[in-house]
Parts: structure tokens; sequence; C-alpha cells
């Protein structure tokens, strides 16, 4: 019977670390978005060509609700 508690406790961990493996992947995803966003959005600030300010822009808006929405998927964003 002890075999099986510490092989469950094994298993458990196991699963522990696939999903902060799996958490750390998602977080680096959502700063990467942010980093985009922030560099779409300072392009935007400093063209001159206004097709561009306008396309820099919508990037920027896109990049950061995309953020947004795998910042809810993040274990710590789901109400308890």
């Amino acid at each position: 019977m002890a075999v099986t508690g510490e092989t469950d406790t094994v298993c458990i961990h196991a699963r522990g670390k696939k999903e902060s493996a799996a958490v750390n992947d998602l977080q680096s995803r959502i700063d990467q978005l942010e980093t985009r966003s922030v560099e779409s959005r300072l392009i935007a600030d400093l063209a001159t060509d206004p097709e561009a300010r306008l396309y820099n822009a919508s990037l920027a808006r896109e990049l950061m609700d995309q953020a947004a929405k795998l910042r809810r998927q993040l274990p710590s964003a789901r109400p308890t």
C-alpha cells in the first residue's frame, strides 16, 4: 500500500511540473505579445506615413487584446 501512495505522489508531482511548465509557456507568450504591442504602438507614434500609423496602432491593439485573452487563461486570473 505504501508503494501505491508513493506512486500517486510522484504522479501528482509530475503533473504539477507539467502544469507549471504550461503556465510558464503561457506567461512567456503573453510577455512576447505585450512587448510586440508596445513596439507597434511606438512605431505608430513615430510613423510619418498615415497608413503606417493606422496599421501599427491597429496591430498594437490587436496584440494587446490577444495578450489579455491569454492572461485570462492563467490559473491565478481565475476567480476562486
